[in-house]
């Protein structure tokens, strides 16, 4: 065999026997970024399944003043079902919480603001998405575009 060919076909073999990359689902963001987003050091995370569909991944700072929350719901039509949650949310009457559309989330994305909180919630890759950052010192507009903007990678993960 001509010893380029040789070169060649170990290549393709070692490509083959080489262990798949391993994909990083939005669960996984959450629990390697979430000190990032909290602006704060991570301390107890926790990862379960509420129900068959349903997936929660939340993660606590290390003084228990911050948490960054994914919430997944699996739905067989999950943009329809996000267009209900925010006419939902748009008629809520709650005065100390702001609604406000978020367009580069996704068709009929949105958020709610409150003092404390801020949540996302978007459709994709076959799910529901909810993305929370709580800080107990407030949620500053830095916050809120520092968590916007790790939504949009969690929902890209997805």
């Amino acid at each position: 065999m001509n010893p380029s060919r040789t070169m060649i076909a170990a290549a393709f073999i070692s490509l083959a026997a080489a262990p798949p990359a391993l994909a990083q689902g939005p669960c996984d963001l959450v629990l390697k970024q979430a000190a990032q987003v909290m602006g704060a050091a991570a301390g107890k995370s926790e990862r379960f399944k509420p129900t068959a569909t349903a997936e929660v991944c939340k993660v606590r700072s290390a003084d228990s003043a911050a948490a960054v929350q994914l919430t997944m719901s699996a739905d067989k039509q999950p943009g329809q079902t996000i267009m209900v949650q925010k006419m939902i949310a748009q008629r809520a009457a709650d005065p100390d919480q702001t609604f406000r559309d978020e367009p580069t989330l996704g068709t009929n994305a949105f958020s709610l603001r409150d003092k404390e909180h801020v949540t996302f919630f978007a459709a994709g890759g076959g799910h529901v998405i909810a993305a929370a950052l709580t800080l107990d010192r407030g949620v500053t507009d830095a916050d809120v575009e520092r968590a916007r903007q790790f939504a949009k990678q969690l929902i890209a993960a997805k």
